[in-house]
């Protein structure tokens, strides 16, 4: 089994916050770790996001994106944009758009996992909005927050 960390989870690795210490635990187990392509785009933005925000100052900005850089390049298993990731991230978005209001980024977050993953692998989100659509998909969900 390998871990697919959504971005909303893929940060508390980095940033303390509310399931950090259950990310952590996944993070340093021998299991693998898959992120997309996607997802780094969506970290550093986060990142910037906190330092303007003043929840981290510039010196922890540049140790979290070097660290972020090195797990990419030595940690991480990324994923990369495909016409098939675009194709099935149109269907989510038609299949749950109507309803349950699916945003752009997690329809394509999703469909990199279903592209990609196999059924025994988990989805790690903390955005319990999108992770009700994920679970609508029968995918392994695991929701790293803290109870």
């Amino acid at each position: 089994m390998k871990y697919f960390f959504d971005t909303s989870a893929l940060v508390k690795i980095y940033h303390n916050e509310n399931g950090t210490e259950k990310v952590l635990s996944m993070y340093s187990g021998n299991e693998k770790i898959t992120i997309s392509e996607l997802a780094r785009i969506e970290f550093y933005s986060s990142v910037y996001r906190k330092y303007r925000m003043r929840e981290i100052d510039l010196e922890t900005l540049n140790l979290i994106i070097e660290k972020f850089d090195y797990d990419t390049a030595h940690r991480y298993e990324v994923l990369y944009f495909s016409p098939g990731v675009t194709e099935q991230a149109l269907s989510f978005l038609s299949g749950f758009g109507e309803t349950k209001g699916i945003r752009a980024l997690d329809s394509l977050q999703l469909s990199f996992f279903k592209s990609y993953c196999e059924k025994r692998d988990a989805f790690v989100c903390a955005d319990t909005k999108f992770v009700n659509i994920v679970k609508e998909e029968n995918i392994n969900v695991i929701v790293p927050l803290n109870d």
